[in-house]
């Protein structure tokens, strides 16, 4: 059992109390007493409540932000296990979280969370795989070629990331 509680402006632009989003988040203090994080920035306030069951390291704290900072992860009530990295050993400020997301009709979907610790930030996303499909190296061969496609012209690349032809 864990908490979460938010407020989400869709423009982005409105900014939020942080006392408010602590007093949110200490209303459900009962639901996850083991650790409590939040993440503010315009337009969105995510606050966190933990009860540590299995795992009881801060590899599971949340919410979780990625290595680049522009995804925030904050999740409920799912099946998770922080396992040894690839490679067999453990590796100082590195950790991989399973994820099982049971859809309505029964079907399992694994999702496993490449995290890397940092001093300044903590716990941050590397990399997502959803049942073996690697996002970030999906995401970095549709840059890459988006890239070539612009003769090298990274903004141009970035500016075309997500239109479909003829858009």
């Amino acid at each position: 059992m864990c908490g979460i509680a938010g407020l989400f402006d869709l423009s982005g632009q409105a900014s939020f109390d942080r006392d408010l989003l602590g007093r949110m988040n200490q209303a459900q203090f009962h639901r996850g007493p083991d650790e409590g994080g939040d993440f503010l920035e315009p337009g969105v306030a995510l606050a966190h409540r933990r009860l540590s069951i299995i795992d009881l390291s801060d590899a599971g704290a949340q919410p979780m932000v990625s290595a680049s900072g522009r995804y925030v992860l904050s999740f409920n009530g799912e099946r998770i296990s922080v396992s040894v990295p690839p490679g067999g050993e453990p590796a100082d400020h590195r950790a991989m979280v399973n994820q099982e997301i049971y859809s309505n009709t029964g079907k399992v979907y694994l999702v496993q969370y490449s995290l890397r610790e940092s001093r300044d930030a903590g716990w941050q996303v590397n990399n997502v795989t959803v049942d073996g499909a690697n996002l970030g190296q999906m995401y970095r061969t549709q840059f890459a070629t988006l890239v070539e496609q612009a003769k090298g012209d990274v903004d141009t690349a970035i500016d075309n990331w997500g239109k479909r032809d003829g858009q």
